[in-house]
């Protein structure tokens, strides 16, 4: 007879020690191509899409976040 044995481990997942997250947006208007350049903080994109909103009106951006995951065994 065959026995099997199963154990589970509680883990968790945080942002990785060091690093910044960072944002990217698109502006959403119809016809309008313009997105801010890779690898800005969420303040930099705000006011990179604040300033295109006050030069062209267009109030709908997407905005993207990309940080480092770490996931670690809780004890």
């Amino acid at each position: 007879m065959t026995r099997r044995l199963f154990r589970y481990a509680d883990h968790r997942i945080t942002r990785h020690p060091g690093t910044t997250p960072t944002v990217g947006a698109r502006c959403l208007a119809l016809g309008c191509g313009w997105t801010t350049r890779d690898g800005l903080t969420l303040e930099e994109a705000d006011l990179a899409c604040l300033a295109h909103t006050g030069s062209f009106r267009h109030k709908t951006f997407e905005r993207t976040f990309t940080d480092t995951a770490l996931v670690e065994r809780v004890p």
